[in-house]
């Protein structure tokens, strides 16, 4: 028999997330994990001219186009959408690079 739509569903995983005691991606700490942060654009549409990052630290690292192994694009519907773009951006929040390191406190304060 076929429940109400409106008949609510208890999930699995309720009580813990309700409680606080549920664990997530961001409370797992492994040593030697490194942490990114994703720099994206601000702006709808536009050519990148040049992008200024502070000097990083030792043991952070730039990550973008260049360091991209083969094709430097995900398929969505084709092979369109650039994994971190080249020479412009297309849309607001568009990642363009990944600053890496040890510290993601270190990592907020670079961008």
């Amino acid at each position: 028999m076929m429940r109400d739509i409106s008949d609510p569903i208890i999930k699995v995983d309720s009580h813990e997330k309700i409680s606080g005691v549920a664990i997530y991606v961001s409370d797992i700490d492994i040593p030697g994990m490194l942490h990114a942060r994703t720099i994206r654009s601000t702006i709808p549409k536009g050519k990148i001219k040049s992008i200024s990052i502070p000097e990083l630290p030792k043991g952070y690292h730039k990550i973008d186009y260049r360091d991209i192994p083969g094709n430097n694009f995900v398929k969505i519907i084709f092979d369109d959408q650039p994994v971190f773009p080249i020479d412009k951006v297309t849309y607001i929040g568009e990642p363009i690079l990944l600053l890496v390191g040890p510290d993601k406190e270190v990592l907020l304060e670079l961008s």
